[in-house]
């Protein structure tokens, strides 16, 4: 089923509002303005993306570069879904 939405708009919505964290994108299907490459989208407000068909390894394994690489001070928390992850602490 497809949402009657486009991620971009959500993720532009989400740092207009002063969401920090890094957001990670599964899609089906991403398609770069014309002209320019697939690499051009990734970066700010983008941090990555996963293609549906590369699999939940793929997945996973950006989940875990993302979250480990993202600097941020012991205090900070990062919710996701009904865990608590502290990438100060790497305590997931």
């Amino acid at each position: 089923m497809k949402p009657s939405f486009r991620g971009a708009d959500l993720i532009g919505k989400l740092r207009k509002n002063g969401f920090k964290y890094p957001i990670l994108m599964l899609t089906g299907q991403i398609t770069a303005p014309k002209g320019n490459q697939e690499s051009d989208i990734v970066g700010d407000p983008l941090t990555d993306y996963v293609s549906k068909t590369a699999g939940y390894e793929l997945l996973g394994a950006r989940l875990l570069s993302q979250l480990n690489s993202y600097e941020t001070s012991l205090e900070d928390r990062l919710k996701i879904c009904n865990s608590n992850y502290s990438p100060g602490k790497r305590i997931l």
